[in-house]
């Protein structure tokens, strides 16, 4: 490990595991992923949930105060409402050399979009298009890994692109909000549970049956700007990245999904073959397979997303829950 970071121009004496805290977390990923040595990885992953399990530090408060002071007096109130909120958007800008500007901005974007979105009010009522959205993009939400970051599910197969292109696109983006929004709550339920703080989760991309047709023209223009939603409004959301049933040509797939996200989440990616590669890869990694969909081999039993936010909607309503 010492000579593959001297090699990447690190100081020597900044080399060894235990010096972990002092690299930028995008470089901690490009190690981890520029080798096949299972106990770097898992070192690394170590130190990830650590530094994820850590309370707000000195420095991080001083950086929000200073941030909050800057929004108006609406945008602060609700930022305050979750303090966790602030944290991961500090957080998100732990490497930029301009770090309380940037915390600035960021939180004025989130705030500005959740405004335009009525973010606070999604879980009002159900929301118009929602059961059209949820059948053109079909989400699960899976077990936990060994430190107890959930497995949101996608089958590329089960997106309807043509379907997502008859919709209204603010519509989209709203309807997307809600279910990150969602996504946030059941890690925060999840962490008030088992007692330990967690707020990334682990995405597992089912590649099978994908088509180029959907990442070229208005289709990947549409993609990419509902999945935007996630990268621009939910901050250090993604503990790993797994991409199963990866067919050939995944080198042209990958290389149109790759701008679309963020640098960290592209290092914490895995490109894996078939099912039975990922299921191994993936126990291997500390993803058990009660947690893991029985479409790649796994003995879970998904909820679908839908099903999860119209439960927030009903609790929200005070109605049993549906």
């Amino acid at each position: 490990f010492d000579r593959w970071v001297q090699l990447d121009r690190f100081p020597e004496k900044e080399a060894p595991c235990w010096r972990l805290q002092r690299f930028p977390p995008a470089h901690i990923f490009a190690v981890a992923m520029s080798t096949e040595c299972g106990s770097v990885k898992a070192q690394l992953d170590d130190h990830i949930v650590e530094q994820e399990l850590q309370e707000m530090s000195a420095e991080e408060k001083k950086i929000i105060d200073a941030a909050l002071d800057q929004l108006d007096k609406e945008q602060r109130e609700n930022f305050m409402q979750e303090p966790l909120d602030a944290l991961l958007v500090v957080r998100g800008c732990a490497n930029d050399g301009r770090r309380l500007d940037e915390t600035v901005k960021q939180m004025k974007n989130i705030s500005e979009w959740r405004s335009k979105v009525g973010y606070y009010d999604l879980f009002n009522k159900p929301l118009e298009g929602d059961e059209l959205f949820h059948q053109y993009w079909p989400e699960y939400i899976c077990g936990n890994d060994k430190y107890g970051h959930f497995v949101q599910a996608i089958r590329i197969e089960e997106i309807d692109a043509d379907g997502l292109m008859g919709m209204d696109e603010a519509q989209l983006i709203r309807l997307q909000g809600q279910k990150m929004r969602a996504y946030a709550v059941y890690k925060r339920d999840l962490a008030k549970l088992s007692g330990v703080q967690r707020y990334k989760h682990t995405v597992l991309l089912d590649l099978r049956h994908v088509t180029m047709s959907m990442l070229v023209g208005g289709k990947k223009a549409l993609l990419r700007r509902i999945l935007d939603v996630n990268s621009a409004y939910f901050p250090e959301t993604i503990f790993k990245f797994y991409l199963v049933n990866a067919p050939l040509v995944f080198r042209a797939v990958w290389s149109a999904v790759r701008p679309w996200l963020h640098p960290a989440t592209v290092a914490k990616t895995s490109i894996l073959g078939g099912s039975k590669e990922a299921l191994r890869r993936m126990e291997a990694e500390g993803v058990p397979a009660d947690a893991l969909p029985p479409w790649i081999g796994g003995t879970g039993r998904p909820v679908a997303a839908f099903d999860y936010v119209r439960r927030l909607v009903d609790l929200h309503q005070g109605l049993p829950p549906s």
